[in-house]
């Protein structure tokens, strides 16, 4: 089960692009910059498109996952909330549709930010290159 929550996300490689932009540009002195995409990106958008690529569905390196297209029901969290404040806080956030103010990231900086899919998709490649994450081992 997934949470109905929204995070911010930027790939490493623009942010790597972003601290060498800011050593360079000189309207970048003294300047704190945002750097995520624009729209929160939903838990849910990380677990489909992980899902799609690798699961049952896609090219089967992970035959045995299971697309965890159900939501966390709220009532649930409600339960917990009384008892644990950083789900308290949780709560405040459900439904909540984020969207961040990277403007002058873009502007200053000159970041295109990739696209999010690919960038999930990137990283969990990276994570398999360097042994972090394996595939399933036919028996």
């Amino acid at each position: 089960m997934i949470t109905n929550h929204q995070t911010g996300m930027v790939d490493v490689r623009d942010l790597a692009e972003a601290h060498v932009n800011a050593i360079k540009i000189p309207e970048a002195a003294n300047q704190r910059f945002l750097l995520t995409v624009e729209n929160g990106v939903p838990i849910e958008q990380f677990a489909a498109v992980l899902y799609n690529k690798y699961g049952p569905n896609g090219n089967k390196e992970f035959p045995k996952a299971k697309n965890p297209k159900n939501k966390l029901p709220k009532w649930v969290l409600n339960c917990l909330a009384c008892c644990n404040s950083q789900v308290s806080y949780a709560m405040e956030l459900w439904d909540f549709n984020i969207k961040f103010d990277n403007s002058s990231t873009k502007n200053v900086l000159k970041i295109n930010f990739r696209d999010t899919d690919q960038a999930i998709l990137d990283c969990a490649e990276s994570l398999k290159e360097y042994g972090l994450v394996t595939p399933a081992t036919k028996k």
